[in-house]
């Protein structure tokens, strides 16, 4: 029933007060450069700045499957994301075909705790569109442990395409390094080998047990069934 409204400019804050408010946090960002207008010489068309904002609030997302987004564009709603299963927060991102796109990756053991989910062979791309990592709950860019999950991939998908995935990696706090860039996106791990090798098994597990998976030609097989009262 009570929150409280901030009002920040120029890294300062002009005003404090307690206000009546749903539960949650609304952000409203406006003239982001007012104070440093050279910047504004470095910015992209809007559709390109608009793609910027958005990847940043999908990596926000899909971490937190546990929390509701609304995202809005100039008073439109681009994404409304109810709480759910990661696999659900995935769909709602990505559409309903993703239901039966999605082939499961989970591994626990000491060393590290590997899930989420890997994007089935037939749906490879030629761009890295669909491709999120994250660390202790953390979006990263890691081509050494990408180039695990792709050679996994590579005997079941075409040359110059790329598989998607969804993979949440947990390992101790002091088995990772996030401050080797300004962005933080870039992160070491200290058993990076082990892990490389345990990441490509693992998306091997998966992409072996859901080919295993027997199809039935209902034109042309012979099915007895009998019950018995």
């Amino acid at each position: 029933e009570l929150g409280t409204e901030i009002f920040m400019e120029g890294s300062k804050c002009t005003d404090q007060h307690a206000c009546t408010c749903e539960k949650g946090a609304s952000f409203s960002i406006k003239n982001l450069f007012f104070n440093v207008p050279a910047r504004r010489n470095f910015l992209k068309s809007d559709n390109i700045e608009f793609s910027h904002i958005q990847e940043a609030f999908l990596r926000v997302a899909l971490i937190h499957h546990n929390i509701s987004f609304f995202f809005f564009l100039n008073d439109k709603v681009e994404y409304k994301l109810p709480t759910g299963t990661l696999k659900q927060r995935i769909v709602n991102i990505f559409g309903n075909s993703y239901n039966d796109k999605l082939i499961p990756v989970e591994q626990n053991i000491t060393l590290v705790n590997i899930s989420g989910f890997i994007v089935k062979p037939e749906f490879a791309k030629k761009s890295k569109g669909e491709q999120y990592m994250f660390a202790n709950n953390r979006y990263i860019r890691h081509p050494y442990l990408n180039h695990a999950i792709e050679s996994a991939f590579s005997e079941l998908i075409k040359d110059n395409t790329h598989p998607g995935y969804f993979i949440y990696l947990q390992v101790p706090a002091n088995a990772l390094d996030i401050n080797i860039s300004p962005t933080k996106t870039e992160a070491k791990f200290q058993e990076e080998k082990n892990i490389y090798s345990i990441l490509y098994s693992t998306v091997k597990h998966s992409l072996g047990k859901f080919n295993l998976t027997p199809s039935l030609d209902f034109d042309d097989a012979q099915i007895g069934i009998s019950f018995n009262n």
